[in-house]
C-alpha cells in the first residue's frame, strides 16, 4: 500500500473507489482505515482524497472508512480543515453535508466554524443597481448612486445598503435632459438624486468603493456569489472600471433578470401574465433593485 498515494492521484474517482474497495476486500475496513502514508503528515485515505479533490470518491468511501473527522497525525487537521486550506468551498460544503464536525480544533487551536458561515453564504445573491452619468457603454459613464440588496438563494433578503457619490454641481448641470428631468428635486417632479448628491451624506467615489467592497465581502465569499439585476452586465462593466475590487471578488456568472423576461416573452409569453409592475418607479437605484427581486420572485414561482 506504499504506492497508494500516487495511485489515488492518477486515477479517476470511479477507479479510486474500485481500488479502495478492493483493498477493503483483502485487508478489511479496519486496516484500510488505519493506514497512513509515509509523508511527514501521515495522511489517511480521506486526507489524500481531499488534497486531490476527489469529491465523488469522498462521498462513496469516507462513510465506509468512518473518516469524516479523521485528524492528520502531524497537526490534527481534519478533512474540513484541509478543504479550508485548499479554499475549496464546494468540497467544504460536501464534507459539512456528510457530517463533518466544524467545532474540532487542530494543533493550532483552529476550528472550522467560520467556514460553515462561508459555505452558507456561497449561494447568496447580490442584487445591484447603479445610477450613472451615461449609459454603461459610454466610456465617460461614471457612478452617481449604488444600491445593493443581498438575498439568500431563495431570494429572502439578508441586508440592503445604498450610497450616493458626491459630484460637482457644475458637472451635474451638464448632464443630458433625461437626467435633468428625472434627477431634479422631488418638489419639481424628480426623484431628488441631485439633491442627495449635493448633500452632506454623499461620499467621494473612493470612499464609496471602500464601503461597497467591505459590504460585499461581508456576505459573499470570493468568486462564489453572482451579481443580479436588470441588464446587470452593464453595471458589472462599470464596476470593473470604477470599483474593480468588487468586480474581481464576485463570480463571473451573473443573473440578468432582463434576460429572463426577454426569453419568457419569446418562448412562453403566457408566463408574463401577472408580472408585477414597478410601483412608483423613480429611477433610484434602490427602487430598481427592489423591483428586480420582486420580478425574479414572480418568475421563480412561475417557472421554478
Amino acid at each position: 500500500m506504499t504506492l497508494l498515494t500516487q495511485s489515488l492521484n492518477t486515477k479517476t474517482d470511479d477507479m479510486v473507489i474500485a481500488t479502495v474497495e478492493a483493498l477493503i476486500e483483502v485487508h478489511g475496513v479496519e486496516k484500510v482505515s488505519e493506514w497512513r502514508d509515509l509523508s511527514k503528515h501521515k495522511h489517511a485515505i480521506v486526507h489524500i482524497l481531499v488534497n486531490f479533490n476527489k469529491q465523488k470518491a469522498i462521498a462513496g468511501l469516507v462513510p465506509k472508512l468512518n473518516q469524516i473527522n479523521a485528524p492528520r497525525s502531524s497537526d490534527l487537521c481534519t478533512p474540513l480543515h484541509l478543504s479550508i486550506w485548499k479554499k475549496n468551498l464546494m468540497l467544504s460544503s460536501l464534507l459539512i453535508d456528510m457530517g463533518a464536525d466544524s467545532a474540532l480544533k487542530n494543533n493550532y487551536g483552529e476550528d472550522c466554524e467560520k467556514l460553515k458561515v462561508q459555505v452558507a453564504q456561497q449561494n447568496n445573491i447580490a442584487f445591484i443597481d447603479l445610477e450613472l452619468t451615461a449609459v454603461p457603454s459610454d466610456p465617460s459613464s461614471s457612478i452617481l448612486e449604488v444600491a445593493i440588496i443581498v438575498t439568500d438563494m431563495n431570494l429572502t433578503e439578508l441586508s440592503r445598503k445604498g450610497w450616493v457619490v458626491k459630484k460637482p454641481a457644475e458637472d451635474m448641470a451638464k448632464l443630458p435632459r433625461w437626467h435633468q428631468k428625472h434627477f431634479q428635486s422631488v418638489e419639481k417632479g424628480g426623484n431628488g438624486l441631485f439633491d442627495d448628491i449635493a448633500s452632506d451624506e454623499a461620499m467621494e467615489l473612493e470612499d464609496v468603493a471602500k464601503e461597497v467592497v467591505d459590504y460585499v465581502k461581508n456576505f459573499c465569499p470570493e468568486k462564489s456569489c453572482s451579481l443580479a439585476g436588470f441588464s446587470v452586465h452593464g453595471d458589472r462593466e462599470i464596476l470593473r472600471k470604477e470599483i474593480p475590487e468588487v468586480y474581481a471578488h464576485m463570480s463571473h456568472q451573473i443573473i440578468d433578470v432582463s434576460t429572463i423576461i426577454n426569453l419568457s416573452g419569446k418562448w412562453k409569453p403566457e408566463v408574463l401574465i401577472g408580472k408585477p409592475d414597478q410601483q412608483g418607479g423613480n429611477h433610484r437605484a434602490m427602487s430598481d433593485v427592489v423591483y428586480s427581486i420582486e420580478t425574479l420572485k414572480f418568475f421563480k414561482g412561475k417557472l421554478w
